[in-house]
């Protein structure tokens, strides 16, 4: 009987004791002495010092990103699964590490969009371990990060991306990029992906699938340390903006894109636009009949002994 009785009583105790649900289990995020710290668990954030990881896209810190130096992804951060890593670090300029990110678990995110947008003194990144198998965006990932040396991105699974547009553009100081595994056939926008990448010496597109790409637009702009690149295997059936596409690519000293589909092409104004080492270039199966826009096209190419064209 003293049994059953005590055993009532424990249950009794229980009831009133306050309820646990999943919602207070959080990814959330802590500022303190300029560092981000990343983790999960029963958190309640208070919305000024710390906040729930889905709130990062509404740009809750957006007064500090300029004082933030360094982000830890805390061992507890890896049971979070988060849906969206759009704008994390943009426009930490001063952030100088992330350390833990083996604890950044992907598989879930779909948005990349300037993720680390702006992080211009980063200056190595290994994103070996991402699980982008669900990602759709990743317009503006890497967009100013000036100081960056060496990124590896070489295991993205990019099958199910549609926005690669301005993804590495201003990453001056990188010298070899490896995105030749790069599945792009769902991409649409790829306008400006490699702009301002001035210090590469090597870029290697030849087996991107361009069939769905719309824009073009300064994809290579500034590319001034490329002597060659193979775009010979480009499907640009659906291009319509391949304006600034080669702008002041000016080590260039090959160049073919005699293959191109320009029947909807609208804009070429600067294409070549100051590639000053090109001797020759056949545009012969250019349709430009119902282009609008190629103003200074061929400009400051100052070399450029030939050009190949169709006069009919």
């Amino acid at each position: 009987m003293k049994k059953k009785t005590l055993l009532l009583f424990f249950i009794c105790l229980l009831a009133l004791l306050p309820e646990r649900t999943l919602a207070d289990v959080v990814a959330y995020v802590q500022y303190d002495n300029r560092t981000l710290m990343f983790k999960y668990g029963e958190f309640t954030p208070d919305g000024k010092t710390s906040w729930d990881v889905r709130q990062i896209k509404e740009w809750f810190w957006s007064r500090r990103s300029g004082q933030i130096e360094m982000a830890v992804f805390d061992p507890s951060f890896s049971d979070a699964r988060p849906t969206s890593c759009k704008m994390w670090f943009a426009g930490c300029s001063n952030l100088i590490a992330i350390e833990g990110m083996e604890n950044l678990n992907t598989s879930e995110v779909t948005n990349m969009q300037e993720m680390f947008s702006g992080c211009s003194k980063l200056v190595g990144l290994d994103l070996s371990h991402f699980n982008t198998a669900n990602v759709t965006r990743m317009g503006s990932m890497f967009s100013g990060c000036s100081g960056l040396t060496s990124l590896d991105v070489s295991n993205f699974n990019t099958a199910n991306v549609t926005s690669m547009g301005s993804m590495f553009s201003g990453c001056f100081k990188l010298s070899v990029l490896d995105v030749s595994n790069f599945s792009t056939a769902n991409v649409t926008s790829m306008g400006f992906m490699f702009s301002g990448c001035s210090g590469m010496t090597s870029l290697d597109v030849s087996s991107f699938n361009t069939a769905n790409v719309t824009d073009m637009y300064g994809m290579f702009q500034n590319c001034s340390g490329l002597t060659r690149l193979d775009v010979s295997g480009f499907n640009t059936k659906k291009v319509t903006n391949m304006g600034g596409m080669f702008y002041c690519c000016s080590g260039l000293t090959s160049l073919d894109v005699s293959h191109f589909n320009t029947a909807k092409v609208r804009t070429m104004s600067k294409m070549f636009y100051g590639c000053s080492s090109l001797t020759s270039l056949d545009v012969s199966n250019f349709n430009v009949t119902d282009v609008p826009f190629l103003s200074e096209m061929f400009r400051d190419c100052s070399n450029l002994r030939t050009i190949y064209c169709n006069v009919a």
